[in-house]
């Protein structure tokens, strides 16, 4: 805070933040003060309050990162004569949480324009490639709980994404009793920025339910290798993702397993075509009579 005289000269500065420091020598001014970027404003403001008698305020930033709001009014003293008086408030970490703030509900929005695109496109074709009224409803629901569990994963990490591993374990859980332990995880545990954990968990959504139709998980056997591998090239790194099936050995007992059926366009073209184009990538599906194969090749930041 400080106090002038209506001649502006200083006659209390008290509380000064410790960026700005008083000059032991000569009377205090602005420019000593605060420097020139900040000083020729607010001797402009002060000529206003003088000449107005209204309060002004001004928000100032000395640097990128500081932002200082000068509260300037007039106060009279005893014999009536007008003072200048200053407040300064330190608005940094204010005014840089509401950018931080601005900046989520922005990118809220977008992501929120995309899942409801993302959704809107299942929606569409999963009615277009279903048969009757039931396939459907049990298509879209399925699909529509892949996205919402990728959405919690992404919102659980404060929008940083997902890692792999953990949407591979979500989707497992939905279908079979034993999860993870039917399915061998090797390699890295990369995390997928948002987008990718949306469309990835859509792909691992759809190779697990054909996984399930088929009864590939049974008995809690490992007969599904999950694999992902990382190569460094220029800015980005290049992830490969494999899914690799293989019908299990079944005793007498059990009951064999469901003839692999071809594998609906829709669903084909999702793993093929949408899904790696959506991740800048590209992607394989490789049936046969002993499994699958299901190679998806996409770029990620370094470090994720």
């Amino acid at each position: 805070m400080t106090v002038q005289s209506a001649a502006k000269r200083y006659l209390l500065i008290t509380n000064l933040f410790d960026r700005w420091s008083v000059e032991q020598e000569g009377d205090p001014e602005d420019l000593t003060i605060f420097g020139d970027e900040i000083a020729h404003p607010l001797a402009a403001l002060k000529e206003r309050v003088l000449l107005t008698g209204k309060t002004e305020r001004l928000e100032l930033k000395p640097d990128q990162e500081s932002v200082f709001e000068f509260d300037v009014q007039l106060i009279y003293g005893s014999s009536g004569s007008p003072y200048l008086l200053t407040v300064i408030r330190d608005l940094s970490a204010k005014r840089t949480a509401e950018r931080i703030t601005l900046s989520l509900l922005r990118e809220v929005s977008h992501r929120s324009k995309n899942l409801l695109s993302i959704i809107q496109s299942v929606a569409t074709q999963t009615a277009r490639h279903s048969d009757t009224l039931d396939a459907y409803v049990k298509r879209f629901r399925g699909r529509l709980h892949s996205l919402a569990h990728a959405q919690d994963l992404v919102t659980d990490s404060d929008w940083k994404g997902a890692h792999l591993r953990s949407h591979v374990s979500q989707q497992a859980e939905k279908y079979f009793p034993d999860g993870m332990k039917a399915i061998a995880f090797e390699g890295e545990n990369i995390r997928l920025s948002p987008n990718a954990s949306l469309y990835l968990g859509l792909a691992l959504h759809e190779l697990i339910v054909q996984a399930a139709s088929h009864r590939l998980l049974a008995k809690g056997k490992q007969s599904i290798l999950v694999k992902c591998t990382r190569k460094r090239t220029g800015q980005n790194d290049l992830a490969t993702l494999v899914w690799q099936e293989e019908n299990i050995a079944q005793s007498p007992a059990d009951t064999p397993p469901a003839q692999r059926t071809p594998l609906p366009d829709f669903e084909r073209m999702l793993l093929e075509k949408i899904v790696p184009a959506s991740l800048n990538g590209h992607a394989v599906y490789i049936p046969d009579d002993g499994g699958l194969k299901y190679e998806i090749v996409f770029p990620v930041l370094h470090g994720a």
